[in-house]
């Protein structure tokens, strides 16, 4: 999940992070900005390793080794070269992020994605 506040449902939201939890996802949080708690951003992940918080979108770039580090448990360079990972990413296109923001989030999340092989047949 990526995003720049508090859900507006937050018992939904948590509720959902704990079923995808309890599918066997690693469920990440990321928060950009001071509109979004540390409290809300742990009850979405289900590690605490798994939250990561920025100050601006331009920060993103600044967690993108950890996260390649937590997502795959190895050294990234590259990221998860033994073992094969389903990724998803969910992310806040309301209207507070703005324009230029949800390109950031888009272009960060395509630089993330480069270091990785896509099995487009899976």
């Amino acid at each position: 999940v990526l995003t720049d506040g508090n859900s507006q449902e937050p018992e939904v939201t948590a509720l959902a992070a704990r079923r995808a939890a309890q599918e066997g996802l690693d469920v990440f949080a990321i928060g950009v900005g001071y509109n979004v708690t540390g409290e809300e951003l742990h009850s979405i992940a289900n590690e605490a390793r798994h939250v990561f918080i920025v100050h601006e979108y331009h920060a993103l770039d600044s967690i993108l080794n950890r996260l390649g580090h937590e997502t795959c448990d190895v050294i990234p360079e590259p990221p998860c070269p033994f073992d094969p990972v389903d990724l998803m990413f969910v992310i806040d296109s309301s209207v507070s992020i703005g324009k230029s923001n949800f390109t950031i989030e888009l272009e960060f999340i395509v630089e993330f994605l480069q270091a990785f092989e896509i099995n487009y047949s899976s």
